[in-house]
């Protein structure tokens, strides 16, 4: 039941536009990494679009980047509208 539940939506929009981020990459790379080793692998079919504060886009972007190449799908963007419409256009 928890399961269907925490995977029953495959879209999901994260709004972290009033959160400060660490500046340093290292702590990102250990973030993903625990992504694989704790979340089950059904989280790589979720489409995750995060939004930061423009001050964060190089570092989000790396985390992207970590992410896509650890086969998630989860995609950081600068603009509440660009992160809706990507998801808006992913397919399920």
């Amino acid at each position: 039941m928890v399961k269907s539940l925490r995977l029953a939506q495959k879209k999901i929009l994260i709004d972290l536009l009033q959160t400060q981020l660490l500046r340093e990459l290292s702590p990102y790379f250990d973030l993903v990494k625990s992504y694989i080793e704790n979340f089950p692998p059904e989280v790589r079919t979720l489409k995750i679009a995060v939004v930061v504060d423009k001050r964060y886009k190089e570092i989000a972007a790396s985390w992207e980047s970590v992410c896509v190449s650890r086969g998630f799908q989860y995609f950081a963007f600068t603009s509440m509208n660009d992160a809706r419409h990507w998801l808006v256009s992913q397919k399920i």
